[in-house]
This record gives structure tokens, C-alpha cells and sequence, in this order.
């Protein structure tokens, strides 16, 4: 770029090369800000209505994150029954609601190996970006809102407990089905 001189005689120019400048990385924008700093994930578990995951009202329980240290999982765990003629007698989706506070939803997904073949869908949920994808587990489904910067809700529905560990009852496809309609609700009970 040519520029006039500084301090040389008038008329002068010089060839200077423009001060390199970092481009700003784009801010992402809410329709709104939520902040899940007080969020308690079984507050929010308990919004989640347990008709809707096809289970009846069980004791929900809490324990530290090991996906998002620092944060608590809530969680109810379904459990599925065996008659005599192996028959199951399902009592519901396990279902883990966690507020995480401290990692956003795009370095969840820039961290997870292998993310881009898992997701199921991706929308907006009352103008929040949302991600639906499915699980390493083949048991397994997730959900991520992202609701405020470095926040968001992340749930998950898996099988019933049995004591045949591994054995699908509940074929993932259906519980992907009902990832957007628990993280609707979980946004209802953060907002």
C-alpha cells in the first residue's frame, strides 16, 4: 500500500506494508441469553415429563459429570423386566439431563471423533441451535442445546437397565425421535 512518509520531505512516499490484524472470529448471537451458572440438571431432569419417554415416575439421582467435569448429571435410569417366556416388560428410557456450563456446543463437536457421521439432525429449537446425534453406544441417543456462550444442555436417552448389559430394547432410531422433544422441555424449564 503506498502511504505519504512520515518525517521524509513533502511530497514523498514510501511502500509500507499494512499492519497485520487478526480477523475476529464471528460472536455467536442468541434470540435471547440463558444462563445455566444456577441450573440445577435435576430440576431440569424433572421437566421432562417420564410419560413422554414411555416410563413411569422413578427416583432420579445425581452424580458428578465424567462427559463435562465440573458440572452434575441427573439422571432415571429405566428399567426393563423378564417374564418366564422372556417377554420384556419395559418400564422406560433412561434418560441423563446435564447443565453444562463450562464448554460450548461447537468445541463439544470439534472435540468428538468421528461427530459429523453420528448426527442425526441438526435444528433450532425455539431459535436455539440444537444437535441430535447418535451415540458410540448403539444403545444410545444425545441431544445438545446451546443456549448462552461456552453453555448448554446435553441429554441423553439410552436403554432401559437389564441385567443383560449391552441389550438393546429400544432401537436408537426411537430415541432420537424423542431427543428434540426433551431438550424442548428442558428449555422450557431453564427459560
Amino acid at each position: 500500500m503506498q502511504v505519504g512518509a512520515q518525517g521524509g520531505s513533502a511530497g514523498s512516499s514510501a511502500s509500507v506494508s499494512p499492519t497485520p490484524t487478526a480477523t475476529p472470529t464471528p460472536t455467536r448471537t442468541w434470540l435471547r441469553h440463558i444462563s445455566l451458572t444456577r441450573a440445577d440438571s435435576c430440576r431440569i431432569r424433572r421437566a421432562i415429563p417420564p410419560s413422554r419417554l414411555g416410563s413411569t415416575a422413578g427416583k432420579i439421582e445425581d452424580s458428578p459429570s465424567l462427559q463435562f467435569p465440573g458440572n452434575t448429571d441427573c439422571f432415571r435410569l429405566g428399567k426393563s423386566r423378564y417374564t418366564a417366556t422372556g417377554i420384556v416388560d419395559d418400564d422406560g428410557i433412561t434418560l441423563s439431563v446435564t447443565a453444562v456450563t463450562n464448554e460450548s456446543l461447537d468445541s463439544f463437536l470439534d472435540a468428538a471423533v468421528g461427530i459429523e457421521d453420528r448426527i442425526v439432525r441438526r435444528l433450532s429449537i425455539e431459535g436455539f441451535r440444537a444437535v441430535v446425534a447418535r451415540s458410540n453406544n448403539p444403545g444410545a441417543c444425545y441431544g445438545l442445546l446451546d443456549v448462552a456462550e461456552h453453555q448448554q444442555v446435553y441429554v441423553v436417552l439410552g436403554q432401559p437397565y437389564t441385567a443383560d448389559v449391552g441389550k438393546v430394547v429400544v432401537p436408537r432410531k426411537k430415541l432420537c425421535a424423542l431427543v428434540p422433544a426433551a431438550l424442548t422441555d428442558a428449555l422450557h424449564a431453564v427459560s
